[in-house]
């Protein structure tokens, strides 16, 4: 710790003096911070206790049903998530501008030649990521989720405000158009999988062992536009709300 002295007379001073013994001039009192060490930049949270930490900040925590209303305007896809009294919980945005040009290189390419020669097969197109916004009611954005597109096969990460990686969804589409899913932790563990039909809004999601921990269900709701999400096991709601949605994304496909 530096030695105090004095600001007029320059005499040293113990750690606790008000007055200068030499001169009898006041001095400032320390600092309350002037012995700590200097503080550096907030220290991220752990993935794992990010996500329950999200989920309360969005007034998910603890819930069990909810509504996932699909949102299309002006070639956009939002997804605002309600409870069962359809109060506005938050809303996952997609990037629109982002989406035409997926649409350029994926979804309005032309078919493949029907020369199979190497002469006439087109290359594949080159992989695409999509940012996706998770924002609160007032519109303040909380999370965000990157998804890498290459063919037929998706990567998606969702990140907290810190850019820390929280979960990751794997999605594909086999030959025959049926649609796989899985998410993982950020050490590659599985968190859960869908299991059933995903190309429909009725399936299960699934934790390692195979028991069901939530399905998402359109019976329960009227709408044509929006689907139920009901967690049935020990489950923090958000990542099996941002599965559902991804999974959703991919029968846009």
């Amino acid at each position: 710790m530096a030695v105090r002295s004095c600001p007029n007379c320059g005499s040293p001073l113990s750690p606790d003096a008000q007055y200068c013994a030499a001169c009898r001039t006041a001095v400032p009192p320390v600092p309350a911070s002037a012995d700590a060490a200097p503080a550096g930049p907030p220290v991220p949270a752990s993935p794992e206790s990010s996500i329950p930490a999200l989920s309360t900040k969005l007034g998910i925590e603890g819930s069990k049903r909810f509504v996932i209303q699909h949102q299309l305007f002006s070639r956009g896809h939002n997804y605002r998530i309600l409870d069962e009294t359809n109060r506005h919980l938050f809303t996952i945005e997609e990037d629109v501008s982002q989406e035409l040009e997926l649409d350029v290189l994926y979804r309005s390419a032309p078919p493949p030649p029907s020369d199979s020669s190497s002469d006439g097969i087109l290359p594949p197109p080159p992989a695409l990521t999509l940012v996706w916004k998770v924002v609160d009611p007032s519109g303040a954005p909380q999370a965000q989720i990157s998804i890498q597109v290459t063919g037929n096969a998706t990567v998606s990460t969702l990140s907290d405000a810190w850019g820390t990686t929280m979960m990751s969804v794997t999605a594909s589409r086999g030959l025959l158009g049926d649609l796989s899913a899985s998410a993982t932790f950020p050490d590659g563990r599985t968190m859960f999988q869908g299991h059933g039909n995903l190309l429909s809004h009725d399936f299960a999601i699934q934790d390692p062992a195979g028991t069901e921990v939530a399905r998402v269900r359109e019976a329960w709701v009227s709408a044509s536009d929006s689907y139920g999400l009901e967690i049935v096991g020990n489950l923090d709601p958000l990542p099996a709300l941002v599965f559902a949605i991804l999974i959703d994304r991919e029968k846009r496909g």
